[in-house]
This record gives C-alpha cells, structure tokens and sequence, in this order.
C-alpha cells in the first residue's frame, strides 16, 4: 500500500506497547538536518531506526522528483536532500498492533495473537516545506495535504489553501486540526480543500483517517495520519 521511493525496508519500530497509538510523526529540522520526528509536542522524542521508515522522497521547486538520501543517526533518521530539493515526505511504518482480551499490546497482526480484541495496521506519512516552492505535486502516499500556495511566502494570519488526498482523490470531512495544541480545527469540503490558517513559527497540520482493512483477519483497521509542517515568519504582517 506504500509506494516505495527508496529501497528503505518496511519494518516494525520497538515501541512501548501502551503508546502505539497516542503518537504521531512529523517532519522537523533538528541537529542541523531535517528528520522524521515520531512523539508529541512538548514531550521527548521517540527513537527509531532506519528500518522502520517505509518511504522517502523529495520534490524540487516546480514540483519535480528530486534526490534525498537518508542517514541513520543514533536515535532517529536524518533527511538529507539533493540539489534543487526542497519539499520532503518520509512515512513512518508503525505496522500491526494488536490488543488482546487482556489489554495488552502485541506488535503483530490479530491472527498471530492469542485472544485477539483490537487491531490497525498503522502508517504515518510526513510531508515538509524546506524551502519556497513554485508547484506542489502529489508524492502518491495514502494520506496527504497538499498546499495550495506556498507555505513560506506567508505570514501568520494568512490563509494557506489546502488539499488532502486519501489514495490521490479529494478526501472530504475530513477534520484538519494542529499538532500544536490550541490551534482551532478546520474541515475539509466536499473538494478535500480547506484553509488553514497560519500560526507565527512552526506550523504543522495533521490529518487522520481510518477504514476498513483489506485483510479482515489480520486488522479492523487500515489507519493513516499525515502532517504537513513549515516555518512562517514570527509575527504578523
């Protein structure tokens, strides 16, 4: 379900069990290099590997496929893009969690856990503006948002338009809302598009959607969550 841009391996991350799903991923610069942060705001990161990331790519200017390599740090991934590079996706592969009858959490499909309650098959896609960009095109992950102008020629207070996409097509209802607490929610239309809003600083979206699993005896659930971030100037016009 995940179009491959590298030859990155999808692989299971070793997550506390409890929190498999009261975290989510987003794209951020850190130590001098973009990276793929998994946690929640205000609180400590969480470490992964390499293996646990199932994409990455990168999109020049115009909208173009551009270069991006990764590099494995200690405790998380570096994004190191390519000349001309300048919006970046990664997808995070949570992979198959299920809860037993016991409340606990097993990185497995529910067809491999004895008393099998609950189950998702989760990945979370992340998307970053790194630079002003004249066109924006789809990178063909599940879950998207797709800025209708550029992010970085904004100002807080402005209106972005988006986009979001769930398998390249309009996704509407869908509720957009702030990886940064106290920021107001908005809701797709019947078109996937919605205005955001720009917040001083960082700036980071966050859409979820969830359906049936294809495969109904390893999961109920097939989820998504994306985010798009971005810098905007501190202070409004």
């Amino acid at each position: 379900m995940i179009r491959r841009t590298t030859a990155v391996a999808v692989a299971l991350a070793l997550f506390i069990p409890g929190m498999v799903s009261a975290h989510d991923s987003f794209m951020a610069h850190r130590f001098g290099a973009w990276t793929l942060v998994n946690g929640h705001w205000g609180e400590g990161d969480d470490a992964y590997t390499l293996s646990s990331l199932a994409n990455m790519a990168a999109h020049d200017a115009a909208g173009n496929d551009a270069a991006v390599q990764a590099e494995e740090r200690v405790d998380h991934v570096a994004f190191l893009p390519g000349d001309g590079a300048v919006v970046l996706a990664g997808t995070y592969a949570s992979g198959f969690w299920t809860k037993d009858t016991d409340g606990r959490w097993h990185p497995l499909p529910a067809n491999e856990v004895a008393n099998a309650d609950t189950s998702t098959e989760t990945y979370r896609h992340t998307i970053a503006v790194a630079d002003h960009a004249d066109s924006f095109t789809p990178f063909g992950l599940p879950l998207e948002i797709m800025p209708g102008a550029d992010p970085l020629s904004l100002k807080a207070g402005d209106t972005l338009p988006v986009v979001v996409l769930f398998n390249g097509l309009p996704l509407a209802d869908a509720d957009l809302t702030s990886f940064i607490p106290g920021v107001a929610p908005v809701r797709t239309d019947a078109e996937g598009r919605a205005g955001w809003t720009v917040q001083p600083g960082e700036n980071i979206l966050l859409v979820a959607h969830a359906v049936d699993h294809p495969t109904p005896e390893k999961a109920q659930k097939f989820s998504n969550k994306v985010t798009l971030s971005f810098m905007a100037p501190v202070g409004e016009h």
